[in-house]
């Protein structure tokens, strides 16, 4: 993967890697041992693993399934192996030797309700060890340690979609709910406030590059970009009506771009400046997850298919 880099301008050109017929819902890159990226994905049969993008292989048990996301927390684990917490619909597990083994880490869930241990998203912190979970009934979080307990770090009752931590404000927290809006932590993520109230939204995401820019999309066919930390939001209309976002990611290179991943239509390029939506492949297909890796590709999930990446072509968009 070394030759795909960051100059990769679009990604219209999309090669098919992993396994076919495989509900992946997630993914997330740690360096292993040799340094090169190994790659989790969070599948409806399990985690599969793959440090090639060629071999890949499930390394969980019947007991770890419908794996809903997943995340590296970094060399905490054997012998410095990554650690990975998958978020499944039965609770999460953990695993410390690069998902070798996994166990439940359900502890301050259980008693919570059903709704609590179904786990549909997580985020680690950026400058910190703070897990935070996105469950059926709100928010749970933990600070990482020998002993994992969780708890509410959040608003309770609201059905999480998708997490991220302002990138500026360490300790600023939006969560993309199912019908409730966006919550808004304060920088200390005590308070919490809503915003776009009543709108159903799948993901959020926010820019590395520029200070306080947060982009969010859900079920209505338009992006909702906000330039001051969550303050407020303005609307992008999309080209399509059937338009509906489920995956976002903003590039590594350009401030202002951002990509989007839609419902049957396939993968978007936003310019924010002009407003413009570019289409850069995999038409019909429903997109739920997207992310730059360490090398620059953009790789996602095509729902129900497989995992492809991008990679600079003649611009033949599938």
């Amino acid at each position: 993967m070394s030759d795909r880099t960051a100059a990769d301008e679009f990604a219209d050109q999309w090669i098919h890697v992993g396994w076919k017929n495989v509900r992946c819902f997630g993914l997330d890159i740690a360096s292993g041992r040799s340094r090169d990226p190994v790659i989790f994905l969070s599948c409806g049969n399990g985690v599969l693993v793959s440090d090639d993008l060629s071999r890949w292989r499930v390394s969980t048990d019947w007991r770890v399934t419908e794996v809903l996301d997943i995340v590296c927390i970094g060399p905490k684990g054997v012998n410095g192996q990554p650690t990975v917490v998958a978020a499944t619909a039965y609770g999460p597990f953990v695993s410390n030797d690069a998902g070798g083994s996994w166990l439940p880490a359900m502890d301050g869930l259980e008693g919570s309700g059903v709704n609590a241990t179904f786990c549909t998203t997580i985020c680690h912190a950026r400058n910190s060890d703070m897990l935070v979970l996105g469950t059926e009934d709100g928010l749970f979080g933990l600070e990482w340690s020998d002993e994992l307990q969780w708890a509410p770090f959040g608003p309770r009752g609201v059905a999480i979609r998708s997490i991220c931590e302002d990138r500026t404000l360490g300790g600023k927290w939006f969560a993309a709910s199912d019908g409730s809006g966006m919550l808004v932590s304060t920088a200390d993520a005590q308070d919490w406030r809503t915003v776009l109230e009543g709108h159903v939204l799948y993901s959020v995401d926010c820019s590395s590059l520029e200070a306080g820019v947060v982009a969010a999309g859900g079920l209505d066919p338009r992006l909702w970009i906000s330039r001051d930390h969550g303050e407020t939001f303005d609307s992008i209309d999309a080209p399509l009506s059937s338009i509906s976002i489920h995956a976002l990611a903003f590039d590594m290179a350009e401030p202002d771009v951002v990509w989007v991943g839609s419902t049957e239509n396939g993968v978007f390029r936003v310019d924010l400046t002009s407003g413009s939506w570019s289409f850069v492949g995999l038409r019909d297909a429903s997109i739920r997850s997207l992310k730059f890796v360490q090398t620059g590709i953009l790789a996602y999930r095509p729902d129900a298919l497989n995992v492809r990446t991008g990679v600079n072509g003649q611009r033949n968009a599938e």
